[in-house]
């Protein structure tokens, strides 16, 4: 896998991913950077992380991902899933990352953390790039991979909807949390009441 960007092609200042006077390399550097730096914690956390391809490019022209990072036992009975949006719900997972909250997951419960769930989206800081049948392809296919043995499974949308067809046979909880201060300690209260 290609490494995404360290820096903008040019020097122009850039933080949120809004609109820039830099060009379309700038514009992608919001999520290129956030999506670095989640792998690297998952991979520092002992996760693979699975990337998925958007039909899309960036704006700098790149392809662009979906990625999901798993903690816990492949066949664990119980799962939390948290879906993050947007540079905030990334800040947030990234958050629960280096708070090592993966390892200390109840027994038995698999924890799956989603980067940039509609990654034009995040690239492009447009909703109007939002491709929600795809997206909500990709999150069933993580499901399906991630929680095939879950009876019980807590969905938790960061700053957007965690959208997918609900999977037979289990209890299904959607929860949205707004990525702000209190969110990572509404996470951990889910996972500690899923487990």
């Amino acid at each position: 896998m290609s490494q995404p960007p360290d820096k903008p092609k040019n020097e122009t200042k850039w933080t949120d991913g809004g609109p820039t006077p830099g060009g379309p390399q700038d514009k992608s550097f919001a999520y290129r950077q956030s999506r670095k730096a989640f792998i690297a914690l998952c991979e520092k956390s002992g996760a693979d992380v699975v990337s998925r391809v958007h039909p899309a490019k960036g704006p700098d022209g790149l392809p662009l991902f979906i990625d999901a990072a798993a903690f816990g036992p492949r066949l664990a009975g119980a799962g939390v899933l948290v879906v993050a949006h947007g540079v905030p719900g990334a800040a947030i997972l990234m958050a629960m990352l280096a708070d090592k909250v993966p390892a200390r997951l109840p027994e038995g419960l698999r924890l799956v953390l989603v980067h940039g769930a509609e990654p034009a989206v995040f690239a492009f800081n447009d909703p109007a790039r939002a491709n929600p049948a795809w997206a909500a392809k990709m999150l069933a296919a993580i499901v399906t991979e991630d929680f095939r043995k879950a009876d019980r499974l807590a969905v938790v949308g960061l700053g957007g909807p965690a959208e997918f067809p609900d999977p037979a046979s289990t209890a299904l909880t959607r929860t949205p949390v707004t990525p702000e201060g209190a969110a990572k300690s509404v996470i951990e209260a889910l996972i500690a009441a899923a487990g």
